[in-house]
C-alpha cells in the first residue's frame, strides 16, 4: 500500500539537496561542487482563483498558476521564516500579484531573486540588493511554480520556488525505482526501463535467498491509459483482455448517469470539490466487477465536477488512489470509468483512470514509469503513480512469514552544488 513514509523520505532527499541555504547562510570558506538529486514536485496547474481558494482552505500543495504582477509588499514579521515540514525557509522578498496572492521568495531561491531584480546567474545576492526595488511592471505576466502556505496575516500566501517570464523550457528530469528489503540500508536502485532480476536475502532464514522480478515501462500519457486499461480488465475478470471506453461530453454523461446506463466512459472534466471522510453511506461502496462476478467495492476518494457528476475512486486500486487524493478544485482532468447510475441523489462513475492535461502539458515530453514486481510465477504487483509503497510479499522459504519491501517511485533533477571546503574535505577523509 502507499504510505505516508512518502512524506518523510522526499524531506530527506530535499534536506540533503537544500542544506544550509534554506536558512540563507553562505560559507565564507573556499568551496567544492558535488552533485546532488533533487526531487521534482508534481505541481498542480491552477488558475488564480482556485490557488487562492487552495491558500484559504487550508490545502499544502505544491502550485503552478499564470498570473500577474501588481507590485512588490511588506512582509509581515509572521513571513520572514516559513517551516514546512523538517524544513525552515528565511523570506527575502515579497510581492503581491494581480489575484491577490503574496509570494514569498526565500533566500534559498536564488534564480528567482535574480530574475525580480535583473541580475545575472554569478551576482552576488547581498543585503544591498535585496533592498532594491524589482524590475518586473505592474501588470506584467509571469508564471509561478510553489507552494500554498497559508493565511498569514489576512494574506493568502505562496512559497515561491521560480518564477517564470514568458514561456521557459522545463529543464530536464530523470527517474528511478528505489527499492528497500528488510533491515537493509542501503536501497537497491533501478534507473532504466526494462526487465531486471535482483537476488536478494531471505529475512528469515539465513543463507537463503529468493529472486525479485521487475519491469519498468517508460509511458507517455495515451500509452499509460492504455496499460491501466489491462490492467482494469484484469481485475474484472478478464486478465487477456483490454477495457474500452466510449468517448464522450462530460454531461452526456452526467445524463447516461441520470438514467442508470453503466457504460464505459471517457471524457473531460473540471474538478469542483472534494467529499470529505468519512463518505456519506450512498457513494461508500458503488457496483462493480471484481474478478467476474459483480460485488461492491469500497470507495476510497470521491470528489465531484463542474458537470455535476460524482466521481468514486476504488479503494483496492493503490496508484489510482495515490494519483486522485491530491486531487485539487480547479483542476482540469481526463478520467475513464464506468458509469455506475444514480446512488442517493448523486449521478456517479466509478473511477479506473484520472489524467491531469495541463500538468502533462508543463512536462513537456514528461513520460510516468509503471512498475510491476513481484516472485516468479505470481501475479505481480502493478505501481504506475510516483509515490512511496510498502509491499508485502510471502516469504519464499518460511511458511506464513512475509517479507517487507519499500518501493519509492520519484522524478529528479541533477544539480552541481557548492560544498565548503571543511565539508569536502571530511568526505575525503572518511
Amino acid at each position: 500500500m502507499k504510505t505516508a513514509t512518502l512524506a518523510t523520505v522526499m524531506a530527506v532527499l530535499l534536506a540533503c539537496a537544500a542544506g544550509p541555504a534554506l536558512l540563507g547562510q553562505e560559507g565564507a570558506a573556499e568551496e567544492a561542487t558535488t552533485t546532488i538529486k533533487v526531487p521534482v514536485k508534481g505541481y498542480k496547474t491552477l488558475a488564480p482563483p482556485d490557488v487562492y481558494r487552495a491558500v484559504t482552505a487550508g490545502f499544502q500543495v505544491d502550485v503552478r498558476f499564470r498570473d500577474a504582477f501588481a507590485s512588490s509588499t511588506r512582509m509581515p514579521e509572521a513571513a520572514r521564516r516559513i517551516v514546512l515540514g523538517d524544513m525552515a525557509y528565511v523570506v527575502a522578498v515579497a510581492f503581491r500579484t494581480e489575484g491577490e496572492l503574496v509570494c514569498l521568495v526565500p533566500r534559498s531561491s536564488p534564480d528567482v531573486l535574480r530574475t525580480l531584480f535583473g541580475l545575472p546567474a554569478d551576482w552576488p545576492l547581498t543585503d544591498a540588493v535585496l533592498s532594491r526595488e524589482v524590475v518586473l511592471n505592474a501588470g506584467q505576466r509571469i508564471t509561478i511554480e510553489g507552494t500554498t502556505v497559508g493565511t498569514i496575516v489576512g494574506q493568502s500566501c505562496v512559497l515561491v520556488d521560480s518564477v517564470l517570464l514568458g514561456h521557459a523550457a522545463r529543464a530536464p528530469t530523470e527517474r528511478e525505482v528505489l527499492l528497500y528489503w528488510g533491515g537493509q540500508g542501503e536501497p537497491r536502485v533501478i534507473s532504466t526501463p526494462g526487465e531486471h532480476s535482483i537476488d536478494l536475502p531471505c529475512s528469515h532464514v539465513d543463507g537463503e535467498t529468493a529472486t525479485l522480478e521487475l519491469t519498468v515501462k517508460s509511458l507517455r500519457p495515451e500509452r499509460l491509459q492504455a496499460e491501466v486499461a489491462g490492467l482494469v480488465a484484469g481485475l474484472e475478470g478478464l486478465p487477456q483482455e483490454t477495457k474500452v471506453y466510449g468517448q464522450y461530453d462530460a454531461g452526456i454523461v452526467y445524463r447516461h448517469a441520470g438514467s442508470n446506463n453503466r457504460l464505459n466512459v471517457e471524457f473531460d472534466d473540471v474538478v469542483a470539490g472534494r467529499l470529505a471522510l468519512p463518505l456519506p453511506a450512498e457513494v461508500a461502496a458503488a457496483p462493480a466487477f471484481r474478478g467476474g462476478a459483480a460485488t461492491r467495492m469500497p470507495t476510497g476518494f470521491a470528489f465531484e465536477t463542474r458537470s455535476r457528476l460524482t466521481c468514486l475512486v476504488p479503494q483496492d486500486m493503490v496508484s489510482l488512489m495515490g494519483r486522485a487524493a491530491g486531487i485539487l478544485p480547479g483542476e482540469r482532468i481526463h478520467v475513464l470509468g464506468t458509469i455506475t447510475g444514480v446512488q442517493g441523489a448523486r449521478n456517479c462513475v466509478l473511477v479506473d483512470y484520472v489524467g491531469f492535461p495541463d500538468q502533462e502539458e508543463a512536462a513537456g515530453d514528461g513520460v510516468t514509469w509503471s512498475l510491476s514486481v513481484g516472485w516468479p510465477g505470481q501475479a505481480p504487483i502493478v505501481f504506475w503513480e510516483d509515490g512511496y509503497y510498502e509491499v508485502r510479499l510471502p516469504c519464499r522459504h518460511a511458511s506464513g512469514r512475509v517479507e517487507l519491501l519499500g518501493v519509492l517511485m520519484h522524478e529528479f533533477r541533477t544539480l552541481e552544488v557548492k560544498v565548503p571546503a571543511a565539508a569536502a574535505g571530511g568526505q575525503d577523509a572518511g
